[in-house]
């Protein structure tokens, strides 16, 4: 089967690329990635700040959350205090916590575009973005606007998990789903903020279901644009209940996902490899395999260690640059709106 063509993939020959040798889908997708990108590999110098680690979705797959009296909820002038100059990024998520209003948010992200006004905000998923409309009794666009006003720029792409509602009625089921937050994103585009998507793959789905979450983000994207970068993240099985009966996800299949994702998702501009859940060295092979973003140098990152990943707890932007050149890229760094310096 021709892989890379001029015309679309359907979801039928993408589910074949389960089933294609690794070494020639690999390559394939080098080759689209490269046809994009040539040797360039983008990264920035970021932090992920998790400001409340309270949460009432309490999902399966999840070793972040916590009950009230053991959870901790940083203050917005934690939050400030966390942020240093040379950042070109903040990426700031949480759990949904019911005693956070949106006043919290908003004066959040003020202070930060205050502080930093050339910084990217990117912060809070769709299920926050959800979860705060629905404590205040406001539409999510309304919720949208209000963050845009006080600095938002774009969106993290997490709390998407798999697009699948037979994997939300019986892991999530506490928390948005599917509908809400393919919406949300939607919103998001329509007011000029642009976002990231996510798969957590590697547990309870099923193929099928993986090339029709893939087949959602590609539909929403073909209609507004406003996609970034796709992100597949290996599931975690470090404490939490869905990880005590599975092993990790094989390596070749990390590889095997990321590939297809970049030849279905063929107007998603950005296919990263995530290396605090891969791992720097598998995440150097990934660049070689479809990716063409190592994400950042991902300082103070809590909600994958928790759950066991054994990757550092941040890099330095030296490192960084190195895993690039391993890989045989060439680093360019950016922003979180990929504007270039």
């Amino acid at each position: 089967m021709p892989v890379l063509s001029q015309r679309r993939l359907s979801a039928q020959e993408a589910l074949e690329l389960f089933r294609m040798p690794l070494h020639a889908l690999l390559h394939e997708a080098h080759k689209f990635k490269r046809a994009l990108h040539g040797d360039r590999v983008y990264y920035s110098v970021n932090l992920h700040i998790n400001y409340t680690d309270y949460c009432v979705s309490r999902c399966a797959f999840c070793a972040f959350w916590r009950e009230r009296e053991s959870s901790r909820t940083l203050s917005v002038n934690e939050v400030i205090s966390a942020i240093h100059d040379g950042i070109t990024e903040v990426h700031i998520t949480g759990g949904l916590n019911p005693e956070l209003g949106i006043d919290y948010y908003e004066e959040l992200i003020g202070k930060i575009r205050k502080n930093y006004p050339r910084i990217t905000i990117k912060a809070f998923t769709a299920t926050e973005i959800a979860f705060i409309a629905e404590r205040e009794g406001i539409s999510t666009l309304e919720v949208l606007e209000r963050l845009r006003r006080a600095g938002l720029d774009a969106l993290p792409g997490g709390g998407a998990e798999i697009l699948s509602e037979r994997l939300h009625k019986r892991f999530f089921p506490r928390k948005a789903g599917p509908e809400t937050w393919l919406r949300v994103h939607r919103e998001a585009h329509s007011l000029g903020l642009r976002s990231n998507a996510t798969a957590l793959f590697g547990h309870a789905e099923t193929q099928e279901e993986i090339i029709g979450h893939l087949e959602l983000l590609r539909d929403l994207q073909d209609e507004t644009g406003g996609f970034m970068s796709f992100i597949p993240l290996p599931f975690q099985t470090g404490n939490n209940p869905l990880g005590r009966t599975m092993r990790p996800v094989p390596a070749h299949y990390i590889l095997r996902v990321l590939a297809i994702s970049r030849l279905f998702l063929d107007n998603f501009p950005h296919i990263k490899a995530y290396w605090v859940m891969m791992g720097p060295r598998l995440a150097a092979v990934a660049l070689a395999s479809g990716a063409d973003d190592l994400d950042g140098t991902v300082g103070l990152e809590r909600v994958a260690h928790s759950a066991g990943a054994e990757s550092p707890v941040g890099l330095a932007e030296s490192e960084i640059r190195e895993i690039i050149g391993w890989a045989g890229g060439f680093p360019v760094k950016r922003d979180g709106l990929y504007t270039f310096s």
